[in-house]
């Protein structure tokens, strides 16, 4: 026979669990909640990785905690430099002066040597 005791100490049980599971579920949660308030280009790659933490034993969760907290934007790498025009220009200017030569080939090609025939010698 069961007595009320018994059922309250169920019910305490079962809450208990429910409430260490859900703990640790919102747990694995803090990697993504970081990733969408920095606006993580990979958030939805780290929120697939929180759900594979739970499932494998929380192995992997250290390492989705940092990719979270890694920013996501500043690692691009800006090609709008002072420099570049002046670059291309001389690019295309070497271009030209390249297309030039092959196009005219000019007077200063070496000369051929003479050949020696029979009778020269």
């Amino acid at each position: 026979m069961t007595t009320g005791f018994e059922i309250f100490c169920l019910v305490i049980l079962c809450l208990g669990l429910t409430m260490v599971v859900y703990g640790l579920v919102w747990l694995h949660g803090i990697p993504h909640h970081i990733a969408e308030a920095n606006n993580h280009p990979h958030k939805r790659t780290i929120h697939i990785a929180c759900w594979l933490s739970v499932f494998t034993l929380h192995a992997i969760w250290p390492l989705v905690y940092l990719w979270a907290i890694m920013p996501g934007k500043s690692i691009a790498v800006s090609v709008d430099h002072p420099l570049t025009n002046a670059l291309t220009e001389r690019v295309a200017d070497l271009e030209r002066r390249l297309a030039a030569l092959s196009v005219a080939p000019t007077a200063l090609t070496a000369p051929t040597a003479p050949t020696m025939t029979a009778k020269e010698n």
